[in-house]
């Protein structure tokens, strides 16, 4: 909320906080669950890359109205658009209810604009595989919120038959302890010693065993 509303404050764009922040919702709704899943399955040190090209892919190239545009031909293509892509919903959702809040007389006088308008309306109104809304609500909504729940319950899963986890759920207090001390140990040396050197010295204690 504080950074919707400072970037609100910032931008100052015509529409109303009401218009403005939904979308910003229904992100974070659907981004949350891919998060915990990437943080669920993956080593650590792999997470920022990862989820950087999760970021590029589902929310940068899928989600550009050109690409709905192109991918949106009812078929399998618009399948793959509609269940991976957060944007796809996000910025359409945001852009209907941009046009139904705003006076568009204030761009009357440039025919090139309104032209534009019109374009990118009929993107996001023109895929007919999923309606715009579903029993009274919107697909944006429905989709986004869907989203985040499967990807909770992913990683929710992830956590239950991880290997890491697998054995230390039935120890004994003091061997659940002693678990959580050795992997804090080799968190620490993982941190101060580096990967490498760290396979090194484990290599050559191997050696001398």
């Amino acid at each position: 909320f504080l950074l919707t509303s400072v970037y609100f404050l910032i931008r100052q764009p015509v529409v109303s906080f009401l218009v403005f922040f939904p979308p910003f919702l229904l992100v974070t709704a659907a981004a949350s669950g891919l998060g915990y899943m990437i943080s669920t399955t993956f080593p650590p040190k792999h997470g920022p890359f990862i989820t950087a090209i999760v970021i590029f892919v589902s929310c940068g190239l899928l989600g550009h109205p050109l690409r709905v545009e192109t991918m949106a031909d009812g078929k399998t293509l618009e399948v793959v658009l509609d269940t991976l892509s957060i944007t796809r919903w996000t910025v359409g959702y945001y852009y209907l209810n941009f046009l139904a809040d705003t006076d568009l007389s204030i761009f009357s006088s440039d025919p090139e604009a309104m032209e534009l308008i019109a374009g990118i309306e009929n993107i996001y109104t023109s895929p007919s595989l999923v309606p715009s809304t579903m029993l009274g609500v919107s697909a944006a909504i429905i989709f986004c919120i869907s989203m985040g729940l499967v990807w909770h319950f992913v990683a929710f899963l992830r956590l239950m038959f991880s290997n890491r986890n697998r054995g230390h759920r039935r120890a004994a207090p003091w061997k659940q302890r002693l678990y959580r001390i050795q992997g804090c140990m080799a968190d620490i040396s993982f941190r101060v010693l580096g990967e490498e050197r760290q396979a090194r010295l484990i290599a050559g204690y191997h050696r001398n065993a």
